[in-house]
């Protein structure tokens, strides 16, 4: 079972680094959000247009 990241920041180092590594996952979601829109966009097209 994997540690969350939270706790291996605290485990690590110190509360400063868990809130960090919080801190860089919500910057990647930031990042990477757009692209899975997209993508899931184009597959949800796709399946509309098979099921006509």
């Amino acid at each position: 079972m994997p540690i969350p990241i939270f706790f291996v920041g605290l485990l690590q180092g110190s509360w400063k680094l868990g809130v960090l590594q919080l801190f860089f996952l919500l910057i990647d979601t930031i990042i990477y959000y757009p692209f899975f829109k997209v993508a899931d966009d184009a597959l949800y097209e796709e399946e509309i247009s098979n099921e006509n």
